[in-house]
Formats: C-alpha cells, sequence, structure tokens
C-alpha cells in the first residue's frame, strides 16, 4: 500500500499513546523500537481479523477480489500503521448505501438470481450469457432475464432481475474487525511500551 490512505481502513492506533508521546521531547530509543515492533505485530493481525470477517462471517467471499485488495502497512519512521483498502466499491461494502441505481442500463440494476450464481455468490454480467430474453411480469412490471445457465444446459431459468434502485447494507467489516481486537491491541501494545519505557529508565541510571 502507497502512503496514499486507503479508501476504507484504519490506523493502528493505542489508546492515549498520541498524548503520551506528544508531551515528550524526544521518544526515548527503547521506547521507539517497542512501538515498531507493536505495530509490526499490531497490523498483520488486524489483516488477518478483516478478512475472516470478509471470508464469511460477515459477507460471503464470492470471487476474493475484495479480500485480496486489503493491505497493511508499517511505516517506522513515522511510528504509524495501517489496515485498508483502495477498492472504490469497498466504501459502500463498509458502510452501505441507501439507494444505488443503474448508471448506463435504462431498464435499471440487474440483480443476479439463483440461475446466474456460482456456488459461492459469484455471477457474471448479464451481458456474458447468450440467448437470453426479457420478460415483464404483468402485476408489476419487473423485469426478468431468462436464459441458460450455460452453453450446454437444458433449461431455461431466470437469471437477473432489474430494480430501479437498491439499498445496499452496511457490513462493517473493518469497524467490527477494529472493535473485537481493539482490547487485545490495547494490551499487548501498553505491555511492549511500558517495557520500553522500563528499558530508557534503566539505561538513563547507568
Amino acid at each position: 500500500m502507497s502512503e496514499k490512505k486507503p479508501i476504507v481502513g484504519f490506523d493502528v492506533k493505542i489508546r492515549n499513546l498520541d498524548k503520551v508521546l506528544a508531551n515528550l521531547d524526544a521518544v526515548p530509543e527503547e521506547v521507539r523500537k517497542a512501538i515498531i515492533a507493536h505495530h509490526h505485530w499490531a497490523a498483520p493481525f488486524l489483516h488477518r481479523e478483516v478478512v475472516k470477517l470478509a471470508s464469511g462471517k460477515i459477507i460471503k467471499r464470492r470471487t476474493g477480489r475484495y479480500i485480496r485488495s486489503i493491505r497493511h502497512l508499517v511505516d517506522d519512521a513515522k511510528l504509524t500503521a495501517r489496515v485498508g483498502t483502495k477498492l472504490k466499491y469497498a466504501a459502500m461494502r463498509e458502510f452501505g448505501h441507501k439507494r444505488l441505481r443503474a448508471k448506463r442500463s435504462k431498464i435499471g440494476l440487474a440483480i443476479p438470481l439463483k440461475g446466474a450464481k456460482t456456488k459461492a455468490g459469484a455471477s457474471k454480467s448479464p451481458r456474458d450469457y447468450t440467448n437470453t430474453f426479457f420478460v415483464r411480469r404483468k402485476s408489476d412490471g419487473t423485469i426478468f432475464l431468462f436464459g441458460k445457465r450455460t452453453p450446454k444446459a437444458k433449461k431455461i431459468v431466470p437469471l437477473f432481475v432489474f430494480k430501479k434502485q437498491v439499498k445496499q447494507e452496511p457490513g462493517l467489516i473493518f469497524s467490527t474487525a477494529f472493535d473485537k481486537s481493539a482490547d487485545k491491541i490495547t494490551s499487548s501494545g501498553t505491555r511492549r511500551i511500558a517495557r520500553g519505557f522500563q528499558k530508557a529508565l534503566e539505561s538513563a541510571q547507568k
């Protein structure tokens, strides 16, 4: 991950650490090493927690693109660490969206039905299917796309339903991972940094 902040993610922080460091004229070398060691443990740990939640616990893993986009970054010089993703639709997946609308299609958003989904829940685009046809339901005007699941399939099934707008529910994957791990991250960091301060004091007394 580059220095540019991710679209969705969080900084790895220990409660009140910034305030403590701000009151020091200079961070003792032993404390600096302790913070760096903590970040190199905490960032990958939080990365794994996010991946777990994005692999079935909160959202079902489909193509794997979202999980592959997640990165963690540790900057030793700035004493910072970060976990996040630059994937454009990650923000909607994290925080939700009240009204998702089709940008190009005049008939609406194509919502994949069971016939178009793989076992993992992924689906192709409606354009990837050949010999398809539309059916409009008389009762409410809803439009469906029918076709064969595969070119060799014998049955014709409904593949997609088209809607003018849909609501994207918030996944809160990063938020949940952070909240779930906050106490463990803080307690581990506090112990490391306390030992760092202790070593600094011992060095100063020699």
